[in-house]
């Protein structure tokens, strides 16, 4: 039996290598080019939708956003975020609240104008989005991010692009609570540029990798990487290809804990004053320097690059799309980790031009489907499209971490917790997102960007704190928090939050952080797996309203075993999983109508 299995994993793996399969879902959604594409869970339902900006048929700036339907169509959403081209958009938690906010920029046309436009919207579904209406520089044609550079807990503004005098602007703008104030940029101002935020170095502080172009001439082209030593910045040794109208993306390819760098781009690495198209791959060497990993991939500008998981494997593959050499035609490629190379792959996707991509699990099926727009090479074909990933695999979901301990110094809180497990991806590959807040299950100090009993990621990708099972908070103000951890595979799949974690700061003559023993607890249910029958146990300290819930793996509720007011005392609950199907399930223990914990089990007929 064991022989048969071992032949069938060889087979499949070769049929994978050969090609990648995707099936276009299918909508009636007007095309798009030149823009940014996010899939986002924009109403808290536990299903992705979708976001888009760029120009039309009509050479006019559109912005999309389409909400997932329970018949697996997409409905647009009409709302008051302008159409942009030459854009950018970056969508995070930015007031802790628990939902997710834009910031764009790009050209936006009033009657037969155009103008460059930077704004925030906040989001307050299902009244709409509402513009923040505070100044930021209007630009275009570059790259606007959020980073909470000086680890205080609140998301920051970074951007950069050609402002309104037609000069290139570099900005940030730091989240004090009540608005954003400027801050000094130490880093070059630049147009067709590319941000992109990683703590590569693994010491706590977002990092940053800049590329792009500061005049019309290509020996301005350049590509930086600075490190973030306790909100200060400083320039790496490391040399990377100059760059402009690329894309960059951080991804640990090997699984060895360090996240490397795939780039693409406008280069003018071959001599001062030509340029070519490459993609290229700089592996993390863990000292603050990478270097190139060699590997035969086609170079593309003007489009995207991902790093993604695509056949469940547990390693990250690459997507990329753009405008091969010359601009003469587009393409779009998948190449796929074989654990030693990367090997292109067959794969039905359209070839783009200045297009863009993206992945996430729109159909909860655990494998990354694509969100993807651009034109052909024509420019007569404008594409804005959702392809489902019809790989005969399913993604197993990753398991919480355990471990999580708090410490206090010199006014920062440390968090440490040790790793999670996944059945695919190396437990150094894996990432984490962390959640504090004031209460029981809040996110008011730090917004995982996910939610609900089984971590629902609502941006897909990795976790906030990347490939770090550290993380620190300064400033905290005297008080007592909760906080909980999640892991987070290659594919994007997300286990349940950990059992959450209480601590107080209080101003003693020492400074020390005081854990608390949590005043509820919920214990692993057993037998786990189990058929049918399982016991879950509870623990209460004071006389409270209890509610013990059972969900699926998409977060439905299933049924409730508990509610009721209940003494202080520790309870035994029988669960008889019969009729139901095989599969991960989650429970929950809310305690006064809140959630103070969850676990998963494993129903194995």
């Amino acid at each position: 039996m064991r022989i048969i299995l071992a032949l069938i994993a060889v087979i499949l793996s070769a049929s994978l290598i050969k090609a990648q399969q995707f099936g276009r879902v299918d909508l009636n959604i007007q095309g798009l080019s030149h823009g940014k594409a996010n899939w986002i869970d924009i109403n808290s339902d536990g299903k992705l939708d979708f976001f888009a900006i760029g120009k039309n048929e009509m050479q006019k700036p559109v912005a999309l956003l389409f909400l997932n339907s329970d018949s697996g169509q997409f409905i647009q959403l009409f709302t008051a975020i302008p159409g942009v081209l030459n854009g950018s958009a970056a969508w995070s938690d930015f007031d802790n609240d628990g939902d997710l906010d834009l910031l764009i920029s790009g050209f936006k046309q009033t009657g037969q104008s155009f103008s460059a436009f930077t704004a925030v919207y906040v989001n307050e579904l299902p009244s709409g989005f509402f513009n923040l209406n505070q100044y930021f520089p209007a630009v275009h044609s570059g790259s606007v991010s959020w980073v909470d550079y000086d680890n205080d807990s609140r998301k920051d503004i970074f951007l950069t692009g050609i402002g309104i005098d037609g000069m290139p602007v570099c900005r940030f703008f730091r989240n004090n609570g009540a608005s954003f104030e400027e801050q000094l940029a130490p880093f070059p101002a630049l147009y067709n540029s590319t941000a992109e935020w990683n703590d590569f170095d693994k010491d706590g502080d977002a990092d940053l990798l800049l590329s792009g172009q500061r005049n019309e001439d290509p020996n301005s082209y350049l590509t930086r990487v600075y490190i973030n030593t306790s909100g200060f910045f400083s320039e790496s040794l490391t040399i990377l290809p100059q760059l402009s109208k690329g894309s960059a993306a951080f991804g640990d390819f090997d699984s060895d804990g360090h996240a490397d760098i795939v780039l693409n781009g406008e280069s003018t690495t071959e001599g001062p004053g030509n340029t070519s198209n490459i993609l290229k791959i700089f592996h993390n060497e863990g000292n603050g320097i990478f270097e190139e990993h060699q590997a035969e991939i086609i170079g593309i500008s003007s489009g995207k690059v991902i790093w993604a998981d695509f056949d469940c494997d547990g390693l990250l593959d690459i997507l990329a799309t753009g405008n091969m050499e010359n601009n003469a035609s587009g393409m779009t490629r998948i190449f796929r980790n074989t654990g030693e190379n990367f090997v292109e792959v067959i794969n039905n996707l359209p070839d783009m031009m200045n297009g863009y991509v993206t992945a996430g699990d729109f159909d909860n099926d655990r494998k990354l489907d694509i969100l993807m727009l651009g034109h052909n090479s024509e420019g007569t074909v404008l594409t804005t499209a959702v392809f489902r990933n019809l790989i005969p695999v399913i993604n197993e979901l990753p398991v919480e971490p355990k471990g999580l301990t708090t410490t206090f110094d010199n006014g920062i809180v440390f968090f440490n917790w040790l790793s999670g497990f996944d059945p695919a991806t190396p437990g150094e590959g894996l990432s984490y997102n962390i959640r504090v807040g004031t209460s029981p299950g809040s996110v008011d100090i730090v917004s995982p960007e996910s939610y609900g009993l089984n971590g629902f990621n609502r941006l897909p990708g990795f976790g906030n704190t990347g490939n770090s099972k550290r993380f620190h908070i300064n400033g905290l103000r005297n008080g007592r928090y909760y906080w909980s951890v999640q892991t987070l595979d290659n594919s994007f799949g997300t286990s349940g939050f950990s059992a959450e974690e209480s601590f107080v700061i209080a101003n003693d003559s020492v400074g020390n952080i005081t854990e608390l023993q949590p005043e509820f607890e919920l214990r692993q249910n057993y037998p786990n797996p189990f058929n049918p029958l399982t016991v879950i146990s509870y623990k209460t300290t004071k006389y409270s309203t209890v509610k013990l819930k059972i969900f699926n793996n998409i977060g439905m509720e299933v049924t409730t075993l508990v509610n009721s007011a209940q003494n202080a005392g520790t309870y035994s609950v029988e669960f008889n999983a019969n009729g139901m199907s095989s599969g991960i399930y989650f429970y929950s223990l809310e305690v006064n109508e809140k959630v103070v914990d969850s676990k998963r089990m494993i129903l194995l007929k």
